[in-house]
């Protein structure tokens, strides 16, 4: 019962508290816009959703919903500097008896309460989002650009502004959305001038994202691009700029081709070609195609250690597997190794199996990524950072291959771990501590331990 008492206690003043406007200090011909509203008009779906994060300006956040209590400081703390102490809140008569019940118990410095209001004003405070015509236009932007990437070209916006009273110079705005009729894909086109990428794109397209007879959608295409262009990587060409893949749209007379069910069409036409890259140099890379060769692994990498450091390199060639020919390079800084009593390197083989870039293996984007996440699975590094060398002296021009130096720098983590945490309740309090250690038997080990107990 008492508990019930405190919360409608709290309802009420907080009621009471929002009940003291937050637009008193709005100047003629200003609105607080309270609220966005996103109405689609003759489609439903759940992929418009996210239309409403697109509404700029954000309205002030409520708490619980319902109370404008961050404005509503603002405007009586901040905005209000000139009122004198009487008016502590604002002139309703429950915070005069609030005021007069501080002044009778507490002995309050006055410039004690001038800084509790400056606080409350300046830092818990915040100014009421105001209606801006201009940002209005600005939404109605974003939402075309938005629906055009969903296929709806002929999307048209109209924006309705509503004050919610005469006097509370409060408004909302609804963006009425008449999606019109969606587009769909007629026919796709390839224009590929690179003879050594065309058989690879062509001999795959029966694994392209983007089909016949599909809803237009630039999210599909920005993801059939990257596919295109992790195509080509993942066959040895390491040298493949973005811009290489462009997709046009062609919307050309796309009401009159119209599919079998009525609907509009678009034409795509894949591009890949030279056309973006100007460097003469760059072009002839990417004819070349390349494999891994030499490994170098820093096992103990600090951005901190100047390149001049003195560093210990050792060789190391797996025994386990026959067809491995890599030869990994450990590089760590020579004071590492002058303090193995205080320092617990890896071995050696905990780090390779987990790499893909092995020597004269082709080349492969995929590759890298595989090797990142065996790694990173580890939990043993802080930071990964992964790099391709070109090795100049074996590169055969003949032939157009070249070789790959790859290059691992790794950040250790702190080797000792703890933390603690606790939760408590009316009937139960938790406590648990964990305890992790990282390479306790230099295989790159996640040791976790962990205590808890309950009261």
């Amino acid at each position: 019962m008492s508990r019930l008492f405190a919360f409608f206690t709290v309802g009420v003043l907080l009621l009471l508290f929002a009940a003291c406007s937050s637009t008193r200090i709005l100047k003629q011909n200003e609105y607080m816009l309270v609220q966005n509203v996103v109405k689609m008009e003759d489609v439903k779906g759940r992929q418009f959703d996210d239309l409403y994060y697109l509404l700029r300006p954000e309205t002030n956040r409520k708490f619980m919903n319902i109370f404008n209590i961050k404005t509503t400081l603002y405007a009586h703390y901040q905005a209000k500097k000139q009122l004198n102490l009487d008016s502590i809140l604002c002139t309703y008569p429950v915070h005069n008896f609030l005021y007069k019940s501080l002044e009778k118990g507490i002995p309050w410095h006055v410039n004690r309460y001038r800084r509790l209001k400056t606080w409350l004003g300046e830092t818990v405070g915040e100014p009421p989002v105001l209606l801006d015509s201009t940002q209005i236009t600005g939404s109605i932007e974003q939402i075309k650009i938005a629906m055009k990437k969903m296929g709806y070209f002929d999307a048209k916006t109209r924006p309705e502004v509503m004050f919610l009273k005469s006097n509370s110079k409060k408004a909302k705005v609804i963006y009425h959305i008449t999606a019109n009729e969606c587009y769909y894909i007629r026919e796709i086109h390839y224009r590929i001038d690179i003879p050594e990428y065309r058989r690879i794109i062509l001999s795959d397209t029966a694994n392209s994202l983007a089909k016949r007879g599909q809803p237009y959608n630039e999210d599909l295409l920005a993801q059939e691009r990257k596919r295109i262009l992790t195509l080509i990587r993942d066959k040895g060409y390491y040298y493949v700029p973005n811009e290489i893949v462009t997709i046009e749209v062609d919307t050309f007379n796309s009401t009159a081709l119209r599919d079998k069910k009525g609907h509009p069409t678009v034409r795509l036409d894949i591009l890949i070609n030279f056309d973006e890259i100007k460097s003469r140099d760059i072009q002839e890379k990417m004819t070349y195609k390349y494999r891994f060769n030499n490994v170098y692994i820093y096992t103990n990498y600090d951005v901190r250690t100047g390149r001049d450091a003195p560093m210990d390199t050792v060789l190391f060639r797996t025994l386990r597997n026959r067809l491995d020919s890599t030869r990994y390079f450990f590089i760590r800084p020579h004071s590492v190794s002058d303090s193995k009593k205080k320092f617990r390197d890896y071995k050696y083989r905990a780090i390779t199996d987990v790499i893909f870039t092995k020597r004269d293996q082709t080349y492969a984007k995929s590759d890298f990524t595989r090797s990142y996440n065996r790694i990173n699975a580890l939990n043993n590094f802080s930071i990964i950072s992964m790099e391709a060398i070109e090795n100049h002296a074996l590169k055969d021009t003949s032939s157009k291959y070249g070789f790959l130096d790859t290059r691992y720098q790794l950040t250790r983590r702190k080797v000792h771990g703890t933390a603690m945490e606790m939760s408590m309740r009316t009937d139960k309090t938790y406590l648990s501590f964990t305890y992790t250690n990282k390479n306790i038997f230099r295989g790159a080990e996640y040791l976790s331990i962990n205590f808890y107990g309950s009261v």
